[in-house]
């Protein structure tokens, strides 16, 4: 019995940038959480016929895989075909195309993986058991991991909407005191609406904070290892524009 089994993604980076990391197979071990001990049998350059060796953890059972280049199209197709614990085989195919408009600052590539497994003959071997219904449900699921690991590796953080943001903020800051000032005198019409877009601002502002206190900042030391003491100099430093928002909260006249 066999079992056809595939996974979809769409990643923000070059067809160039996955090819990257799909081929260099050393680094698999340090991107794929279920993969570890990467031992590259054929030194030299990556083409048809270059093996390595890694073990594999599913179900909480290590296993060794050994691999082997099979097909390549560089950035459009790679082939592998893998043995587990010499029990069982499978091919592996990955099929990648750009997606949309690479001029853009914010390139995509859309990949397919693909995994056809054929299962021992032998009754008595788990693994016969393994690869059923569950087993590819569980395969599929393992693959969409491995994916969004290779993803993780080479997408860029989308950092456009970051600066809009702030320059919306520092616009609307800045022209807030000649909005008040060109206020009539004892015009309540205008009063109130000055008051209600600075209170829009001023809310917008404080929620933006918070999402970058609870949000950013503890992934960026997560993932990049960011100097504890910035993030603390950010939280201060938000903290004290809050207390000017508090004042100047206090300020609105409506």
């Amino acid at each position: 019995m066999s079992h056809d089994v595939a996974v979809s993604r769409t990643i923000a980076a070059t067809p160039d940038d996955l090819w990257s990391v799909l081929t260099d197979v050393v680094r698999w071990s340090a991107l794929l959480q279920h993969l570890s001990n990467v031992e590259l049998l054929t030194p030299g350059e990556y083409a048809v016929g270059t093996r390595w060796r890694a073990v594999r953890t599913t179900f909480g059972r290590a296993m060794v895989q050994q691999w082997e280049v099979v097909d390549l199209d560089p950035n459009r197709r790679l082939a592998l075909t893998s043995g587990i614990n010499d029990e069982i085989t499978f091919g592996l195919e990955f099929h990648i195309e750009a997606s949309g408009d690479h001029s853009e600052s914010r390139p995509r590539t859309h990949v397919t993986v693909r995994m056809q497994s054929d299962e021992p003959a032998d009754d008595d071997i788990w693994l016969k058991r393994v690869l059923g219904a569950i087993g590819a449900r569980n395969a599929q699921e393992t693959m969409a991991e491995d994916l969004a690991d290779f993803a993780a590796a080479v997408e860029r953080p989308e950092t456009r909407d970051m600066l809009v943001v702030h320059r919306l903020f520092n616009r609307e800051l800045g022209t807030a005191p000649g909005l008040v000032r060109a206020v009539p005198a004892g015009d309540l019409h205008r009063t109130g609406v000055v008051a209600d877009h600075l209170t829009i601002v001023l809310d917008a502002l404080v929620d933006h904070h918070h999402g970058e206190d609870v949000l950013i900042w503890p992934l960026l030391a997560l993932r990049v290892g960011i100097h504890p003491d910035l993030t603390q100099r950010l939280g201060f430093e938000h903290s004290r524009i809050h207390l000017d928002i508090i004042k100047a909260r206090a300020l609105i006249v409506r």
